[in-house]
């Protein structure tokens, strides 16, 4: 499991690019795509 990342620090690092963060991220759980679509918060 990677390190967490303070928000703060967090923040600091990939508020300025948001393709970084997206290119590092770990990948959400397959549950959580399926809750999201299943309450209507995400549309497919």
């Amino acid at each position: 499991m990677p390190e967490i990342i303070d928000r703060k620090e967090g923040r600091g690092l990939f508020g300025a690019d948001p393709n970084n963060y997206n290119e590092i991220r770990p990948p959400y759980p397959e549950q959580i795509y399926e809750f999201l679509l299943t309450t209507g918060a995400l549309h497919a």
